[in-house]
């Protein structure tokens, strides 16, 4: 718990360091975004994946959401920090597996001036909490297994891709976004791959 504190401070130190950096610099108005998408997740700990299979007759889905907020230091450039959060959820014959992975981010949005083409670059520091009903046979007895368990708090990333519609505009459109999530777990890593419409005002 002391080093996801230490981390936090770390962050939130950098983070207002570049605000002050930047005070005296190009000025223009703050934004927030929301994302809401579906993709897919590559579990690298194979008891998670175990678990997942022990679902009989599974159907799986797995959504993305974030929300945050855009800082510019120029007018193609912005700090951002939100929240990132996916939930993968699988379910079958009764029996259903929740896998929760939340983070909180902060990174930086590029503008590279081709259209409305933007990248996201973002520093993330979250865990997965999982929540599990199935039933387990061993012998010919079976046994009921519920109840949840979370990671440890983990470092990780995100890379995105996106078009924004509003760019160059003053009105409110979409964003088309496609990112990378990897998250570090101690001695394995989750991928995930997500594709998301954001609206930004």
């Amino acid at each position: 718990m002391f080093s996801v504190k230490k981390n936090l401070i770390a962050v939130a130190f950098a983070f207002s360091s570049v605000f002050m950096a930047f005070s005296g610099e190009f000025r223009d108005e703050i934004f927030f975004d929301f994302g809401i998408g579906a993709g897919g997740a590559r579990y690298g700990d194979s008891s998670t994946r175990d678990m997942i299979s022990e679902v009989p007759d599974s159907h799986q889905i797995v959504l993305n959401t974030n929300a945050v907020f855009l800082y510019p230091l120029e007018k193609r450039i912005f700090v951002t920090g939100g929240f990132d959060t996916v939930f993968d959820i699988c379910w079958g014959g009764g029996e259903s597996v929740f896998l929760w992975d939340y983070s909180f981010t902060v990174g930086f949005r590029f503008y590279p001036n081709l259209a409305g083409i933007c990248f996201d670059v973002d520093y993330a520091l979250g865990r997965r909490t999982d929540f599990y009903d199935f039933e387990i046979e061993e012998d010919g007895v079976v046994t009921s297994v519920d109840g949840s368990e979370s990671t440890s708090w983990g470092n990780g990333f995100i890379i995105g891709l996106a078009y924004d519609f509003s760019y160059h505009t003053d009105s409110i459109a979409p964003e088309i976004s496609f990112n990378w999530k990897h998250m570090p777990r101690g001695g394995s890593s989750d991928n995930y791959l997500n594709l998301n419409i954001r609206l930004k005002i």
